[in-house]
């Protein structure tokens, strides 16, 4: 976790001159820049907004200058890699705002009852503790993060009794965490990202945070230091258990059947996705014996040769024939919705490719070339 260190370093005095600590923060910057695309939004959203509410400009000319170094020092790639992850949110917008993806129903009040009575008590009970503790932004953050919740509230009673010049640079940082993080909470910005996941960013200037509102070393306050870890192991400890055993009902059973069926074939196939997403490219390579096409994951010389069949996260199965003579590609899977949407027209040459079907789940569609080798 860098972010947090780039703050640390740059608002406490730790004895460092300011250029060692212009570069430690500019390399710092960079390394996460350059290792996680969700690392790039963290860095982009809450540096900015912290730079702007403590009008600390030259916070923001060292992100500026890390996104230089990560240039320079990727030869090009962090750019290339930008552009696709811009490529990746524009659509993920677009299909979060039309409702068609499952994650556009994240923080539905609804889910906290939804019950099934034509299901299981079991399977009801399953159902409501994975969209509390997973589903949902704010149940999330009350359940998992009580400490985050007690320093927003130590904040806004800090706020009550002064003004906001009262809060120092990493309370302000915080504040910056939870401000992004009730954004993405709303439908129109899902396609962000999962709110919690920036808090995970300030996660550690939250605790240096709760220790500056209740010294823990005092005896009157030693309790509430003890029942916070006590909770943070208890929820881990059943967190292992539960979500170990318990699936996303309903949104990945064709992705197992379809892992099940991949399983069931002799030769070795190289699997197309269509979108990506309907089996991602993970599943593929951990848990069959499989290749997988999957153009983001090759290499920069690569990547130029498959642009062209290519509209992330689609691929062009109009070239499905030239997919095979020059890549391989043997067997398509493909998302009925998404192919009726996108290529009404498409069909494939039955002369050459197999249909074969999954037993309910006939929204997903999946072909094998009859000649597995070339």
């Amino acid at each position: 976790m860098f972010l947090p260190l780039v703050f640390l370093v740059w608002f406490l005095d730790l004895g460092l001159l300011p250029i060692a600590k212009l570069l430690i923060c500019i390399a710092l910057g960079a390394t996460i820049l350059m290792s996680s695309k969700f690392g790039v939004q963290a860095l982009t959203f809450i540096v900015l907004l912290v730079s702007s509410l403590t009008a600390d400009w030259a916070l923001a000319l060292v992100f500026i200058l890390a996104i230089l170094t990560a240039l320079i020092v990727s030869r090009g790639a962090f750019l290339r890699n930008l552009k696709e992850q811009i490529d990746h949110l524009n659509w993920y917008f677009r299909s979060v705002a039309q409702g068609k993806l499952f994650v556009a129903n994240r923080n539905s009040l609804n889910l906290l009852w939804a019950w099934n009575k034509k299901e299981r008590l079991t399977s009801n009970l399953q159902n409501l503790i994975f969209n509390w503790f997973a589903k949902n932004s704010l149940t999330l953050l009350l359940l998992k993060a009580p400490a985050f919740v007690l320093v927003i509230i130590a904040l806004i009673a800090q706020l009550a009794e002064g003004s906001f010049s009262t809060i120092n640079s990493l309370e302000i940082v915080v504040v910056s965490g939870f401000a992004i993080y009730l954004a993405t909470s709303f439908k129109y910005l899902l396609f962000l990202g999962e709110a919690e996941r920036y808090l995970t960013h300030v996660a550690i200037l939250t605790c240096l945070t709760l220790t500056q509102f209740w010294d823990f070393s005092d005896p009157q306050y030693e309790w509430l230091m003890v029942l916070l870890i006590l909770y943070g192991l208890g929820y881990w400890i059943v967190e292992l258990i539960t979500f170990s055993t318990l699936q996303p009902f309903g949104t990945q059973d064709h992705e197992n059947a379809l892992v099940t069926r991949l399983n069931r074939l002799t030769s070795v196939r190289t699997v197309l996705s269509y979108p990506y997403h309907v089996l991602p490219p993970y599943r593929v390579m951990v848990e069959t014996k499989h290749r997988t096409f999957f153009p983001i994951l090759a290499s920069m010389e690569l990547k130029k040769e498959l642009e062209p069949f290519e509209d992330y996260p689609f691929p062009d199965l109009s070239k499905s024939e030239e997919l095979y003579e020059r890549f391989g590609v043997d067997c398509l899977i493909i998302a009925k919705e998404d192919l009726t949407e996108r290529l009404p027209q498409w069909k494939p040459n039955a002369n050459e490719w197999e249909t074969i079907s999954l037993e309910n789940h006939p929204q997903i569609m999946m072909f094998l070339r009859k000649i597995a080798s070339r």
